[in-house]
């Protein structure tokens, strides 16, 4: 294999980026299970795991641990981060930012040359903007259209809808620190008084399915421990049986996004329903993320991708009791049978043993309650009638080294 400025990849660059990904701050959980890499000749490198882990070689295959040449990385890192080098189909030209990427094949690609000689990635940040684009002909693909400009899409015979299930669940996160949520009826209580499926329908304009565990059916792993039954009276009994027939008042917190805030104001009236009031607090998304990690909230709204598609990657993160704050259990379980079958899916060898440990653990987490799964989105993208090739990625690396326009 060859970088994008011809020269080969070594096991040196390998050890190289390893070692990059591991002392780095923002990628390094994904690579941490890794004690050591050791170059054994030119074109064969020797990990060492620090325990035995299951998911290694699903970790390694995410983007973040991606090979980076030495050579140029060392001469001028910030040089690097401007013009970066890799592997892939398509190569580096300019960066105008805040506007637009410009890529071009790369003829010595490992698998063969892209069908398409030129790309042109652009910023586009409003959604309604990018679905404009794409009726107008000026982008020949849109990524992550808005739930509520599917159905123009759909109905457009000048263009063509991509979708698929992705790998994220939406989830509302209960505070096991804070009264009432401490009491397992509470949290009962709250699953039994959403509605999922009326927010997909609404909200998502169709676009997803309601979520019964927190990792979604894409993700090895993945069990149905059963779908939520939306019931509102025995939310109500439920509630009395924990001493609060009359309801409580309460809030939950969100990130400033449309979706995301419309999402909670649907549950907020839900809750109405059953006696409890509920207060949305839309933050900033980096206050968000520091308060609730510090456990200030009483519920708040989330979002996971779990992107190497091994349930480790979101069990682990969010349910295990090591994980509690900042590396994502907000919910603050403490369960030591939670725990076992965690580490029990992470370190056994055995397929077979890793999947009736996660079926047990939906299971059991559905009997917690500790989180409310709400949906599973949906990936979409738009693309004009003569795109041909597209490939959707479940993570959002959607490849694009046989994309087309049909002449």
């Amino acid at each position: 294999m060859k970088f994008h400025d011809g020269s080969e990849v070594k096991a040196e660059d390998v050890k190289f980026s390893l070692d990059r990904a591991i002392n780095s701050a923002a990628v390094s959980y994904i690579v941490d299970f890794i004690d050591k890499v050791d170059v054994v000749d030119d074109y064969t490198v020797n990990v060492e795991l620090k325990a035995p882990y299951a998911p290694a070689l699903r970790n390694l295959s995410v983007p973040f641990a991606a090979i980076v040449p030495k050579a140029v990385v060392e001469a001028d890192e910030e040089a690097f981060k401007l013009h970066p080098i890799g592997t892939g189909p398509y190569k580096f030209v300019e960066w105008k930012q805040g506007d637009s990427v410009t890529l071009e094949r790369f003829d010595d690609y490992y698998a063969g040359p892209a069908e398409t000689q030129k790309l042109v990635m652009k910023v586009i940040p409003e959604a309604s903007q990018r679905t404009i684009a794409l009726e107008t002909g000026e982008v020949d693909l849109a990524y992550d259209l808005l739930p509520n400009d599917l159905e123009k899409v759909r109905s457009n015979s000048d263009l063509q809808l991509f979708e698929a299930p992705s790998l994220t669940c939406y989830y509302i996160s209960m505070n096991m620190n804070k009264a009432p949520y401490d009491d397992q009826k509470v949290r009962d209580a709250i699953n039994c008084a959403i509605d999922r499926q009326l927010i997909i329908d609404t909200i998502a304009s169709g676009s997803g399915e309601p979520a019964d565990a927190i990792i979604a059916p894409a993700v090895f792993g993945y069990f149905s421990p059963g779908a939520y039954e939306y019931d509102p009276e025995k939310a109500k009994s439920l509630l009395a049986e924990a001493g609060y027939p009359n309801g409580f008042e309460t809030s939950i917190w969100v990130n400033d996004n449309q979706t995301r805030v419309e999402v909670c104001q649907a549950v907020q009236a839900m809750l109405q329903d059953v006696g409890i009031t509920c207060n949305i607090k839309v933050m900033e998304f980096g206050s968000f993320i520091s308060r609730t990690s510090a456990g200030e909230h009483d519920m708040g709204y989330f979002g996971w991708v779990t992107s190497t598609t091994d349930a480790d990657y979101t069990y682990y993160s969010l349910e295990h009791s090591s994980q509690q704050g900042a590396a994502g259990n907000r919910s603050f379980i403490a369960d030591p049978e939670v725990d076992k079958l965690i580490e029990t899916g992470r370190t056994s060898a055995d397929e077979s043993l890793r999947l009736k440990a996660y079926e047990d653990l939906a299971v059991k987490l559905k009997e917690v309650n500790n989180n409310a799964p709400i949906y599973y989105s949906t990936i979409t993208a738009g693309g004009g009638a003569k795109v041909e090739g597209f490939v959707m990625d479940q993570i959002g690396y959607h490849k694009l080294d046989h994309v087309k326009i049909a002449k």
